[in-house]
């Protein structure tokens, strides 16, 4: 049984013990903005930034996951990933003591990405973590739009929508 089965197994254990606590739709008080940038090589980057304004420690991010309606949203592969191989460190970047990984669904063209992490370096209430990041060869819509599933210290899942990141102009 892979790693994500074994999430979503206690996530539908515990929604069948607290089911009102289990899966949220926007109103867990966590938010995951995105931006677009260019790299210099022509490359496009996808920044995210989780804020999280509930209660409990955020362990894991997956952009492209609607745990909701159990499904992956995600179809362009970031630059190099391969099944054999992996996804390289030069396709996607993690905050210090997080992991980065592709999710493949079995006989699907859907994926999600997802970031990991042990309690020690997790997002407590109130806290903001940036460095999630995939890099792509050609803009694709679903990096800024997609749902994102956030998993939470007492394994229970929060699910919303990606929204782009507010940027300011300089004031003169």
């Amino acid at each position: 049984m892979c790693r994500h089965q074994i999430v979503c197994m206690a996530a539908f254990i515990c929604s069948l013990a607290f089911p009102a606590l289990c899966i949220a739709q926007n109103n867990s008080g966590v938010s995951v903005l995105v931006r677009q940038q260019r790299s210099s090589a022509g490359e496009v980057v996808y920044h995210y930034t989780v804020v999280n304004r509930d209660k409990r420690k955020i362990v894991a991010i997956d952009i492209g996951r609607d745990e909701e309606h159990d499904r992956s949203e995600l179809t362009e592969l970031p630059i190099g990933w391969t099944f054999d191989e992996g996804l390289p460190a030069t396709s996607a970047t993690s905050p210090p003591g997080w992991e980065v990984m592709l999710i493949t669904n079995e006989e699907s063209q859907y994926f999600d990405i997802e970031w990991r992490t042990g309690d020690a370096t997790a997002i407590p209430r109130g806290g903001k973590k940036t460095g999630y990041s995939v890099i792509l060869s050609k803009p694709h819509p679903q990096y800024m739009n997609s749902h994102f599933t956030v998993f939470f210290s007492d394994a229970t899942t929060a699910t919303g929508t990606l929204r782009a990141e507010q940027t300011h102009p300089a004031k003169h």
